[in-house]
């Protein structure tokens, strides 16, 4: 999450680039390469369900209504869509997408805010932010218990599961999202 809004090399807003089109192109990636074959799972560590955000199609880099915190809301909106839709089009009834909110996780992503406010999100985080450590223990969980094998899509908060909202089950928004993400990718590659 930025606190303002920055451009990466690729013409992309960063926190899209970084929390949910980098996410997609990978999929893509090691789909079109390796195939899915056997049982798979796909678990993208986001903060699913949100209930949250939009996307304005007409403006995906935020030049308009750009804030830290619509970017992220927005990420997250994308990558359930991204799940949702992913889980229709996974050509093998084996692929399970697992969407995980880990909660808080202590890491550097407060880095880049300026004081007080970096000192303030830094004892939130030592109050409520989970270790890597942990989330290490709970991703083991999700890569290895044989009931989450073979559901198409499963949604969690640390490890309960949460449904989505309707409107985080938009079929024709997730299928335009996908369209529009697969686009951005070509044209990055091209320039």
């Amino acid at each position: 999450m930025q606190p303002k809004r920055k451009i990466t090399s690729e013409g992309f807003e960063k926190t899209f680039a970084l929390y949910y089109l980098s996410r997609f192109a990978l999929i893509q990636y090691l789909d079109s390469v390796i195939g899915i074959k056997g049982e798979t799972r796909i678990i993208d560590f986001a903060t699913p369900g949100q209930n949250y955000g939009e996307i304005d199609f007409s403006d995906i880099t935020m030049e308009k209504n750009y804030s830290a915190m619509n970017a992220l809301k927005r990420g997250s909106f994308c990558n359930d869509l991204m799940a949702v839709e992913y889980s229709k089009r996974a050509s093998s009834g084996q692929v399970t997408f697992i969407l995980v909110w880990p909660g808080t996780v202590r890491t550097g992503v407060i880095n880049p805010y300026p004081q007080p406010l970096k000192s303030i999100l830094k004892i939130y985080l030592w109050l409520f932010g989970t270790s890597p450590e942990k989330i290490g223990k709970i991703s083991a969980y999700y890569v290895t218990d044989k009931s989450l094998a073979n559901n198409r899509l499963k949604i969690f908060y640390r490890k309960k599961e949460i449904k989505l909202g309707t409107s985080r089950l938009d079929s024709n928004l997730a299928q335009k999202l996908w369209e529009k993400s697969l686009q951005l990718i070509r044209e990055a590659q091209t320039n």
